[in-house]
């Protein structure tokens, strides 16, 4: 039986769809025969020319068949992921709001969400709470 291929990554699409397929590549790779040793040239491949010539260039001098597929993913997450100024989430964070629209349970994985870029630490479990009574607009579910 052969394994079904990845989808190709769109170079184009948001930060979160790119690392989602980066977490879906390791997961293919992991249930292919050899996928674990084979990583670099599968990652390589599984885009065809335009991840290729990325990565070529991202990895200049170097030659990017001698790089690791742990070296080869931060090259373009780094490239592609914008930078996450950490005041600037955690400025977003605290300022969410539960939307009339939204249940509770979408409200809390938002937050969750928002929260993971923010470094909270030890602290997050509190940050987490204060933001939930304080972002939902319901005075009988404060």
């Amino acid at each position: 039986m052969e394994l079904p291929r990845t989808e190709q990554l769109n170079l184009q699409a948001s930060p979160s769809e790119i690392e989602e397929w980066v977490e879906r590549f390791a997961l293919w790779c992991s249930i292919r025969k050899g996928g674990a040793q084979n990583q670099s040239a599968l990652f390589f491949t599984a885009d065809g020319r335009n991840l290729y010539s990325l990565l070529r260039n991202l990895a200049f001098p170097e030659a990017p068949a001698k790089l690791l597929y742990e070296s080869l993913k931060s090259l373009l997450l780094n490239h592609l992921l914008p930078t996450e100024f950490q005041a600037h989430e955690r400025a977003k964070f605290n300022s969410m709001i539960h939307a009339d629209l939204v249940s509770c349970r979408e409200f809390i994985l938002q937050l969750n969400k928002q929260a993971s870029r923010c470094n909270y630490g030890d602290r997050l479990e509190e940050q987490m709470c204060d933001r939930l009574v304080a972002g939902i607009n319901n005075l009988t579910l404060q």
